[in-house]
């Protein structure tokens, strides 16, 4: 999968037979049959907590470690984490389907104050990767401050008190057998932190004549384990990242495959793991290497930084950008068209520009597409029959099975639940207003205090790990609220022009982008034409914007008391510089005796205090 995507609890079950366990316990819960439903948490007192994180997926958990390492274990213990799922790992807990990955190096994708040594493979799937999670969770902590299975409702600003409000939701089994109940409640926080993860709402299918379909029907981001494919006609509607994984794994056992694709995509190959010749010496002697060499492991992660990060120059347009990217689709054209059949090269090989889209490791895909039951067509199903679908060429192909790897809703993904700021005006009016999702930095909103998105609008880079880009957003979060945490300020903000004239500079940045003219059609671009995606700079730009903040660019609303200590200071100090001036400007023996008597005071007191130190070391 693309960056993204049940449990290892330790037991010796498989993890096959745990997340479908899991999966058809949740369902359960969420959609009982023929019980009656307990409401409960009517008259609850509303909870606090000084920070609030909603998910509990990778980015979750690296902004409830970096509040931690922050502000200690006084401040940095006073934090809740709600979680929809009955477990942590995010994306990565909900998507179960075969052959499921990450297509970015492990040690980059992986916490920076988590580092693993022992990883078996160069990129894990996706058990190794949920289990690093849940690992991680566990040595810091995190796991026992996360509230699982809890559906956030909306968040709304409470401008008397300076806090948020958060509508909570959690559904389950009731004690007593009589049925299920839903409990609801409010929990209150100085700062709120989305961690929602942009590949968390799978598109739905809107085919005619699903309905109809004898079959099951489902989203590879929700696959099915009671379903088996072996012997069955799967049709399998998508050609991203998710079904280049999935297909090839697939296929082996199934009747046929028939997958139906929209456009090309660029098939790469997979890079090896560097300092090793072959996937099984790294499985091997990696941890051994990496472990006991020194400084070697944050040699090579700094190294895959950046080259994942000169890879950025082939999204730009220029002379230079666009002779470096020529180069590289003529070598990928090349592996294309010696991996993929004769038959399939019209529609396999792309005809737009190298990073238009994401780029799609190549594990097997394309050798797949010589499997005898295996079937690739851009004609598009026009409908769904009982036991078969219907192309708009009319041709008929028969159909057990529907899988569809047609990707996610991002957009939607941002703000899945109503978020409500100052005066009334929801986070949709706002983005409504600006022409669509925007934020300072990616994560920051003007008249939504103390509030902050670690995947949000225009936070993609297309090129790196969204890992580190959640961590880089999450340290900002923590530097901006810093004041409000240990109750100097009561909001920290944006301001209204710093917000317009940071999405200004993304925008101007787009259109110099191959997302802009690269003659493709992309996730990236919505409907109106706007890109609210994509970062259009390199990931090492808004790590330098994060570390350093543009100060100016936020109001802060400090407390009175702070306040007056604050001007105190300042005018303490510029007095202090007046009176030593005039001090020496007006002394009667000038300026040269003020210097002489003050290098003759501090020689005098840096020879007192070392002088017996250094006796003892010599003696």
């Amino acid at each position: 999968m693309s960056e993204a995507t049940g449990c290892t609890l330790g037991h010796p079950q498989s993890r096959k037979a745990i997340i479908t366990h899991q999966k058809k316990v949740h369902r359960h819960i969420l959609y009982p049959l023929n019980m009656s439903t307990i409401e409960k948490g009517a008259g609850r007192k509303a909870e606090f907590s000084n920070l609030i994180i909603i998910g509990a997926g990778v980015s979750g958990v690296a902004t409830a470690v970096h509040y931690q390492k922050k502000f200690g274990k006084c401040l940095g213990g006073d934090y809740t984490v709600f979680e929809k799922n009955p477990d942590v790992g995010g994306t990565w807990w909900r998507n179960t389907y075969p052959g499921c990955a990450v297509d970015i190096p492990a040690m980059f994708y992986s916490f920076s104050f988590e580092p693993k040594y022992n990883w078996t493979q160069f990129y894990p799937d996706q058990a190794e990767l949920l289990k690093y999670t849940r690992d991680t969770a566990t040595k810091w902590g995190v796991l026992e401050r996360i509230q699982f299975s809890t559906s956030v409702l909306k968040a709304e600003w409470i401008e008397d008190t300076k806090r948020w409000r958060v509508h909570l939701q959690r559904t389950g089994a009731d004690e007593s057998g009589a049925g299920i109940f839903t409990e609801r409640w409010v929990h209150e926080c100085k700062v709120l932190i989305s961690c929602v993860g942009g590949l968390a709402i799978p598109k739905k299918c809107d085919i005619p004549g699903r309905e109809n379909f004898q079959g099951p029907i489902f989203h590879s981001a929700e696959w099915d384990h009671s379903v088996d494919t072996a012997g069955k006609n799967v049709i399998v509607v998508g050609n991203g990242c998710s079904a280049a994984q999935l297909v090839p794994q697939i296929t082996p056992t199934s009747k046929s495959t028939t997958q139906f694709m929209r456009s090309a995509q660029w098939m790469v190959p997979r890079p090896p793991a560097p300092f090793f010749d072959s996937p099984e010496s790294y499985a091997k002697n990696g941890e051994k290497v990496y472990k006991y060499i020194p400084f070697l492991y944050k040699f090579t992660r700094f190294m895959i930084f950046a080259v994942q990060e000169s890879l950025f120059l082939q999204f730009k347009s220029g002379k230079f950008s666009d002779k470096e990217r020529e180069r590289n689709e003529k070598l990928f054209l090349a592996y294309m068209k010696e991996k993929a059949p004769k038959e399939y090269h019209d529609i396999v090989l792309p005809k737009y520009k190298l990073g238009c889209k994401r780029r799609v490791l190549d594990d097997g895909y394309l050798a797949n597409l010589h499997a005898p039951n295996m079937h690739l067509t851009n004609d598009l199903i026009e409908h769904i029959g009982p036991n078969h679908v219907v192309t708009k060429q009319g041709l008929t192909y028969p159909a057990d099975v529907i899988v569809l790897a047609n990707g996610f809703d991002a957009l939607e993904s941002m703000a899945p639940f109503e978020i409500i700021g100052r005066g009334g005006e929801t986070l949709a009016q706002h983005w409504k207003e600006m022409g669509g999702p925007a934020a300072y930095n990616t994560c920051a909103v003007n008249g939504f205090p103390n509030f902050f998105m670690t995947f949000g609008p225009n936070s993609v880079t297309g090129h790196s790990s969204v890992l580190m880009c959640s961590e880089t957003v999450a340290s900002f979060a923590m530097k901006m609220s810093e004041p409000v945490f240990k109750g100097q300020a009561t909001a920290v903000e944006v301001t209204r022009d710093a917000e317009i004239k940071f999405q200004d500079s993304i925008q101007d940045g787009l259109k110099k982008m191959v997302w802009s003219n690269g003659n493709c059609r992309s996730w990236y671009i919505t409907d109106t034409g706007k890109n609210s995606t994509g970062y259009p700079f390199s990931q090492l730009h808004l790590i330098w914007r994060c570390m350093f903040p543009t100060w100016k660019d936020w109001n802060i609303s400090y407390k009175t008391s702070v306040l007056m200590w604050m001007k105190f200071k300042k005018y303490f100090g510029l007095a202090s510089v007046l009176l030593f001036t005039s001090y020496v400007l007006l002394n009667p023996e000038g300026p040269s005796w003020a210097v002489n008597n003050i290098t003759a005071n501090v020689t005098g007191w840096l020879a007192h205090t070392f002088s017996p130190i250094l006796r003892k070391i010599l003696s």
